[in-house]
């Protein structure tokens, strides 16, 4: 594995100078991790692959808190959106994209407190992200959350992709999410 690492690495730096490459493995491969490790990779992502089966789920109440954005309310999504813009999928691609995207608001008193940013697809959905005002809010994650499982229902949908990280993951198994295994990115400058 260490070999394999080396040899594709070098591969890109030749051939992409000045990019950055991302390799993702499951956190099981423990060989990747330690050449990663011993390599001039830096790891930015370690989380869990969480999955949804939709076919049998039963839609569940709403928090009326939770409101779908629209483009007359996107400003309140990306006052929480924005506080990571250095993301691919910024306030700005969003917006310009909203038609493939679910975002939800959750926003109680008018005031929003978290958001999601789920990817909708006829087979599969994905949720992509969720940001808290104040730090994580398990109420928040599970209203957000159960809206998204909704809406990806009410889609079409046969099942919800969900990457929680060790803070989210003790809520999304009981929310029903089943864990498909662990997950590892590593980042290096080319």
């Amino acid at each position: 594995m260490g070999d394999a690492i080396a040899e594709f690495t070098a591969f890109a730096r030749e051939r992409f100078p000045g990019s950055e490459l991302y390799l993702k493995f499951p956190g099981e491969n423990t060989q990747a991790e330690a050449a990663l490790e011993a390599g001039d990779f830096v790891c930015i992502e370690r989380d869990f692959n969480d999955v949804f089966e939709l076919d049998r789920y039963e839609p569940r109440q709403q928090d009326p808190d939770v409101v779908l954005v629209t483009r007359e309310n996107f400003d309140l999504f990306r006052t929480l959106h924005a506080q990571d813009e250095g993301m691919y999928w910024n306030s700005d691609r969003l917006l310009a994209d909203m038609d493939e995207w679910r975002l939800l608001l959750y926003v109680p008193g008018g005031v929003p407190t978290g958001a999601l940013q789920a990817r909708k697809d006829s087979e599969m959905g994905e949720i992509f992200a969720l940001f808290f005002a104040d730090g994580y809010d398990a109420g928040v994650y599970r209203a957000l959350v159960t809206a998204a499982m909704n809406g990806a229902k009410a889609d079409g949908a046969g099942s919800m992709v969900f990457f929680n990280d060790a803070e989210t993951q003790a809520d999304a198994l009981d929310l029903g999410f089943r864990c498909v295994g662990a997950y590892m990115c590593y980042k290096t400058a080319l």
